[in-house]
């Protein structure tokens, strides 16, 4: 049985979503048999066939479908870094060396695009056929980087022998040169059309916008060698996409009230944090200085390990200060207290491998625990406080913790040592700027304070 006029449009039109169709189709179908009437067609025109399909396409390019590129990508990330930090040296041997730059700078890079042009497409910044065009010179972007970052390895490996450059590492620059042409047509073509609808006209958009993609373009090229930057790229577009989906009705969560802290409370945040302050600037002196001194560091290396230890344990009071002010104002939940304890478990493994410094077999093991209960902090802390669906944002959560556990956790754990002095410090001021001044009148009575 031949189709109809009618069949063959709608049949195009299922390149559009299911809920699009529901409520437009019947209405396009008519204006397009309208128009195929007046041109004496029984069928499609290959102009309507390619409007349909870029526009089908791009309607599809939703929040949701941006959740699960960057869920995806959150996956890949967490596989990128536990092979970066664990990994290397089998993919090495058995010849897979390509596999995490191919996941870094091109799989998971190409996620959180998707994601980011779905995010604007729906938000109405850009049409559907510029949200595909963008898409599709982002993927020749990524996939030109990758292939660049073959060329250059391989151009490293032959100077480092001392020969001549040959086959794919002799063309180095020149696809280097077209993934930087092609990143920069990618955002010129995004971030036009959304300056353009700011009121800067057409012509003056594009060129700006492209300036900045000739800007930008090799120096994100250039930072997706580690994991780092594509695990967060594809964590900030989760984190938007989660926040612009609607739970379902009746599935809001009621804003949690909080109470007063007490003053005697904050007067004991504030002395758990000068403790951890004089402690961990103890760490770090010893770090820098025990060597000379002390008898437990033979060297520099073993004093650096052992201040490390010393600055990382005192991390661990004002973990204690954050608990004390967090349960005053919000109540002893789980979810208050549950985070910083296995935060401060995370901080005790830490510590248990830098004893063992500088040997990396001693110190594995620990810093693999650590890792692990830092992500799983990492995920408790965010399910109880991401916006979106419940479901959704234990998904998302999970990830995240995954993705630190498998290589921030791991990379970050000596910038610790130098981060808890810093917290600290500022968490002393805060709280002192936050208690009000002791009442000189004698007998005067402490009431709560609004922290």
């Amino acid at each position: 049985m031949t189709p109809s006029t009618e069949d063959r449009y709608r049949s195009l039109l299922r390149w559009y979503p299911k809920a699009w169709r529901a409520e437009n189709e019947d209405v396009v179908v008519g204006t397009l048999l309208d128009v195929a009437d007046s041109r004496g067609g029984d069928r499609p025109s290959a102009r309507e066939r390619g409007s349909v399909i870029a526009h089908g396409l791009g309607t599809r390019m939703d929040v949701r479908s941006a959740l699960g590129a960057a869920l995806a990508g959150l996956l890949l990330a967490a596989v990128a870094g536990g092979l970066a930090v664990w990994g290397t040296e089998p993919l090495t041997e058995s010849g897979l060396s390509w596999l995490l730059p191919l996941l870094t700078v091109a799989a998971i890079p190409l996620l959180a695009a998707f994601g980011l042009i779905a995010i604007v497409r729906q938000r109405g910044l850009v049409s559907p056929p510029r949200a595909i065009i963008a898409l599709g010179l982002a993927f020749v972007a990524f996939s030109l980087a990758f292939v660049a970052y073959i060329a250059w390895s391989l151009a490293f490996d032959f100077a480092d022998a001392g020969e001549p450059t040959t086959g794919l590492a002799a063309v180095f620059v020149p696809i280097f040169t077209a993934a930087w042409l092609a990143g920069a047509a990618a955002v010129a073509a995004l971030f036009g059309a959304i300056v353009a609808r700011a009121g800067m006209r057409p012509g003056v958009a594009l060129l700006v916008a492209a300036a900045c993609g000739v800007v930008t373009a090799p120096a994100l090229g250039v930072s997706l060698v580690s994991p780092t930057v594509p695990t967060i790229a594809a964590a900030g577009v989760a984190i938007a996409s989660l926040a612009l989906l609607r739970p379902r009705r009746g599935a809001a969560r009621a804003r949690q009230a909080t109470s007063p802290v007490p003053v005697r409370t904050l007067r004991l945040a504030r002395g758990l944090a000068v403790i951890s302050l004089a402690g961990s600037l103890l760490g770090i002196a010893y770090a820098v200085t025990g060597a000379s001194w002390s008898p437990g560091a033979a060297d520099g290396t073993e004093a650096m390990g052992h201040g490390i230890t010393i600055s990382v344990l005192s991390g661990i009071p004002l973990l204690a200060a954050f608990v004390v002010i967090a349960s005053a104002r919000r109540g002893n939940a789980p979810a208050t207290w549950g985070p910083l304890a296995l935060l401060a478990a995370s901080l005790c493994a830490i510590a248990a491998a830098y004893v063992h410094a500088p040997s990396w077999n001693a110190m594995a093991p620990a810093l693999a625990v650590s890792a692990a209960l830092g992500g799983a902090a990492v995920a408790w802390w965010l399910a109880a406080r991401l916006r979106g669906p419940l479901a959704a944002r234990i998904v998302t959560a999970a990830l995240l913790g995954l993705g630190y556990a498998s290589f921030l956790g791991t990379i970050l754990a000596p910038a610790l040592a130098f981060f808890v002095p810093i917290a600290a410090f500022v968490s002393a001021i805060w709280v002192t700027r936050t208690a009000p001044p002791r009442l000189s009148a004698p007998g005067a009575a402490e009431g709560p304070i609004q922290a």
